[in-house]
């Protein structure tokens, strides 16, 4: 029954948050739209809730719950979206409160409004210094500094990190390969991501070339 209420929530922040682990829970109140973090109260510039079935995929209950026996009004998927998205608020940036924004992932047209209303999420932050600021975090590299890559990238594969599977690697130097200057590794705790990040940047500034990490 979990599987079949999942929902993801995307979460958009510019510049960094404080150090710590991937296995450290973020603490959100919805009646504020407040994110606390290491009891620290952490910006964000988007806040988007992702659907990932189509509304109306019917639920199977329980038979012994109160919805299950009112066969007049069967639950679905869309239900609970829409009761997700009405439970909580969104702010940003110190901003009025609003109701936070629901991207179906099951609809191309909606996979592709959410890549706008992230490129427009991060023009605003990036025309706004005080964004970065608001983070609580110093901002050690200037607006104006590029990220300038070594001319030849390879990231070899690490053998003393378990279970990366190689093709990961090629994903890794294609991308950057290809001129890409940012990378998102994403995944549950413990599968190596921080390790992989580390090891990653260990092989960038091993260039001729300034490489910024971060």
């Amino acid at each position: 029954m979990d599987e079949a209420l999942e929902h993801h929530a995307l979460v958009l922040f510019h510049g960094a948050v404080p150090r710590g682990s991937s296995s450290e829970p973020f603490s959100f109140d919805p009646t504020n739209g407040h994110l606390i973090y290491k009891e620290r109260e952490i910006k964000y510039i988007l806040f988007a809730l992702l659907a990932l079935k189509r509304p109306s995929t019917p639920l199977e209950l329980p038979p012994h719950t109160s919805a299950a026996t009112d066969q007049s009004t069967p639950l679905t998927y869309g239900h609970v979206t829409t009761a997700l998205a009405s439970a909580f608020n969104v702010q940003f940036h110190g901003n009025q409160i609003e109701t936070v924004q629901i991207f179906d992932m099951t609809l191309k047209e909606d996979f592709h409004r959410l890549q706008g209303a992230v490129q427009t999420a991060w023009d605003i932050a990036n025309r706004s210094e005080a964004s970065v600021k608001q983070s609580g975090v110093a901002d050690d590299i200037n607006e104006n500094d590029d990220i300038v890559l070594p001319e030849t990238v390879e990231v070899e594969e690490f053998d003393e990190l378990i279970g990366i599977d190689p093709s990961v690697y090629r994903q890794i130097n294609a991308s950057l390969k290809s001129g890409k200057k940012h990378l998102m590794l994403y995944g549950p705790p413990g599968t190596g991501k921080t390790s992989l990040a580390r090891w990653i940047a260990s092989n960038l500034i091993g260039g001729s070339s300034n490489v910024y990490v971060r």
